[in-house]
């Protein structure tokens, strides 16, 4: 029987623990969903209750004899994100392992447009693709460190559904958790798009610092190889704080080529182009 620890209707559990907690090295025991775009709390609360039935069926199929509880490991309203933790005995371990990767492979079915391979998970897996409308853009089902994205048109290529590359987000770094691996939210500047990342040891004071700040991530992306969207990063190699532009800013910035003297600036020129 699946056990969902909750006062209403899951417990949400601390995002910060005691810095010195130990923390775990791996991520096969946990599981997440975002909502990308203008979400509503109806809409949200349709996708938890989905979530929900989504664990308990595959938990009751996958391994109907296991004690295995969820919490939610952090919630980000601001996002719609949430991410849940499974906790079982040792002797339990590899049976939640199974049931994350029933997870993942639900995701990924769902992104690739194909039939769900676990019955009891059909029915809570459409109801969370019926809820892709004008507001909500896509889905994202993450699953240790793999990102299934659920969109308005089904995936239909067999290919990695990611692909990495070094680069840069900026963003708002929303959210911290230390209680399964030090982890980061940054929302996309640029997309909205909820981005997870993972840190080190020595990265949490910069962290703690910096919450709530704009800051630039340097490091490998993992982004959806269909829509572009980045998905998570790792490995980072520099997190700072992002100075707020001024505005009119753009106005200081230096050509490719110093301007003569008595010439005119770049607006001026641009103006001179269109009014010909």
């Amino acid at each position: 029987m699946l056990a969902i620890a909750s006062n209403f209707p899951y417990h949400v559990a601390s995002s910060l623990q005691q810095a010195g907690d130990e923390m775990a090295k791996d991520a096969d025991n946990q599981i997440g969903l975002t909502l990308n775009g203008t979400v509503h709390i109806d809409e949200f609360a349709k996708a938890v209750v989905a979530l929900r039935e989504l664990i308990e069926g595959l938990t009751k199929e996958l391994a109907p004899n296991s004690t295995i509880e969820w919490r939610i490991d952090y919630l980000s309203a601001s996002s719609a994100d949430v991410l849940l933790v499974g906790e079982a005995p040792p002797e339990e371990r590899q049976i939640l392992e199974v049931v994350v990767d029933g997870y993942r492979r639900t995701g990924q079915a769902l992104e690739l447009g194909e039939t769900v391979p676990f019955k009891s998970a059909r029915k809570p897996a459409q109801r969370l693709r019926d809820l892709i409308n004008t507001n909500i853009e896509s889905i994202d089902l993450t699953a240790g460190a793999d990102v299934a994205t659920i969109s308005q048109l089904p995936m239909t290529l067999k290919a990695p559904v990611y692909v990495e590359s070094f680069g840069v987000i900026i963003g708002k770094l929303q959210t911290l958790s230390s209680a399964h691996g030090y982890r980061a939210v940054i929302l996309d500047h640029v997309t909205g798009h909820a981005v997870r990342i993972s840190l080190d040891e020595t990265q949490k004071g910069e962290a703690h610092d910096l919450w709530d700040e704009i800051v630039a991530a340097q490091g490998m992306i993992r982004r959806n190889r269909y829509t572009g969207l980045p998905q998570s990063m790792r490995e980072i190699t520099r997190l700072i704080r992002r100075e707020p532009v001024a505005p009119g800013a753009y106005r200081s910035a230096a050509g490719v080529a110093p301007r003569p003297e008595g010439a005119p600036n770049a607006e001026e020129a641009v103006r001179r182009i269109r009014d010909a």
